[in-house]
């Protein structure tokens, strides 16, 4: 099983690809959207072509999930 995961911030994204125990990942890297890219749908593809090989594998990934911060203190609710 592998897991692609997706950071995005507001000035770089983030990303990684798990698989099997999932504690460490197979590949990963930062992408400065500044510097590197025109936005984010260009960092997501230059993410998925610095994946290369680990990403190229038939069936990956099983999943893919996207890292989401409110803002918020821990202790309030979100709904």
């Amino acid at each position: 099983m592998s897991v692609l995961v997706f950071n995005a911030g507001s000035s770089s994204l983030k990303f990684a690809l798990f698989s099997g125990d999932g504690r460490d990942p197979a590949s990963s890297g930062t992408i400065d959207l500044q510097r590197e890219t025109s936005g984010f749908p260009a960092a997501v593809e230059r993410a998925l072509d610095r994946l290369g090989p680990a990403f190229a594998l038939p069936g990956l990934p099983n999943g893919v999930g996207h890292r989401l911060v409110t803002g918020r203190r821990r202790d309030e609710p979100t709904a």
